[in-house]
């Protein structure tokens, strides 16, 4: 991957989810991300209001802040933005895929904000695409250098679900925001629900709102000490991402784990998100076990269906549109073609869904995609 060492990705992605617990841990390590790949800079933009980089909240490599106030304002400008924004999540998605590099440069965005900078490509990464929250990830390339390469989209795209999940968390605990010193009381302030537990999920420590979560009407329930989802469909998903992201530094974790519906038996819907503590003090400040588990019941948590498919089954996103449009009868040619793949691609992804699934035909895949969907109405 982009000829990075396995301890540099290890290094990177436990640096990724110590961000979660201690926001300060941002710019370090979008700045390791951007001296891996040789980037100008790294930003992530929050948009609470829709694709709108105007009113964006953003966390970066340190930058010219003058240039970068002056974006904002001309922002909507930018040739070729909208496509770029509404790309689908963890797409790296370069400059240059919607807008040819001759004609941007004939544009007064490029002569008055990208040139005199020295800069040349603009690769976006959506990360979050929701009705009350929308981000992604902007990797910007000097002019002195080559276009972003496939082995560098291969990373950003393999980095882009850690990420997400960091954000996710930080938000959930910006409720009471943690001092690196989370002992009981502290958690118990916290009205999203915080389980600490070992490998075979067994709880280690929990706060009041988890506490309250675990019963017979909630979506939890604890069966020999173990954290037990009622519902036997999403039971295996959540075991499976506790399992992964206590071994290690959560290196194998990716999409798995990150926002797993839990239904209740009254119909609601939490959601959980899977965090490996691993050798990290930051992380592990949180209390004692190898992985925390954080649950939430605001609707505005609720991931899309691909979202939920990925968490769920391990598949990656562009696999998980995949199978959702053949879950809902698409034809092959009619899903490339939304896609923009080739039919030969289409039929790769095809073939990892049913490795991954172990399914064999398009009628079962559909039936089996249709079950995840039923708990989720």
């Amino acid at each position: 991957m982009s000829g990075l060492s396995p301890e540099t990705v290890s290094r990177t992605i436990g640096r990724i989810y110590d961000c979660a617990v201690d926001p300060t841990m941002w710019e370090p390590m979008m700045c390791d991300l951007r001296d891996q790949m040789n980037l100008a800079y790294v930003q992530i933009f929050l948009m609470p209001d829709g694709l709108n980089l105007a009113s964006a909240v953003n966390l970066g490599t340190p930058w010219d802040t003058t240039a970068l106030d002056a974006f904002r304002p001309i922002a909507r400008d930018a040739p070729g933005l909208q496509a770029l924004l509404s790309r689908p999540i963890d797409q790296p998605t370069s400059q240059y895929d919607v807008v040819s590099e001759a004609e941007f440069q004939t544009t007064d965005f490029y002569r008055h904000w990208v040139q005199p900078q020295s800069l040349r490509d603009n690769p976006y990464t959506a990360l979050l695409a929701r009705p009350k929250m929308q981000a992604g990830i902007v990797a910007t390339t000097y002019a002195t250098r080559d276009l972003i390469t496939q082995a560098e989209r291969d990373a950003i795209r393999f980095y882009a679900p850690h990420i997400r999940r960091a954000l996710l968390i930080s938000e959930m605990l910006d409720e009471g925001r943690l001092q690196l010193q989370l002992y009981r009381a502290v958690l118990d302030t916290l009205t999203v629900g915080v389980f600490m537990v070992d490998e075979d999920a067994r709880i280690v420590l929990s706060n009041g709102t988890g506490d309250a979560m675990l019963g017979t009407t909630g979506p939890l329930g604890e069966v020999s000490g173990r954290l037990w989802p009622h519902s036997a469909l999403h039971r295996p998903a959540l075991h499976d991402a506790i399992l992964r992201a206590s071994r290690d530094n959560g290196d194998g974790l990716g999409t798995w784990g990150n926002g797993i519906a839990l239904p209740a038996s009254d119909g609601a819907i939490s959601i959980a998100y899977v965090l490996p503590l691993g050798r990290s003090e930051r992380r592990r400040a949180l209390g004692p076990g190898h992985a925390a588990v954080f649950v939430t019941d605001r609707s505005g948590a609720r991931p899309p269906a691909a979202e939920v498919l990925t968490a769920m089954t391990g598949l990656t996103m562009a696999e998980a549109r995949v199978a959702l449009a053949v879950a809902e009868g698409r034809t092959t040619a009619d899903i490339a073609h939304e896609m923009d793949i080739s039919v030969h691609t289409l039929r790769k992804h095809l073939a990892n869904i049913y490795e991954k699934t172990g399914l064999a035909t398009q009628s079962a895949l559909g039936a089996f995609i249709n079950r995840f969907r039923l708990p989720l109405a």
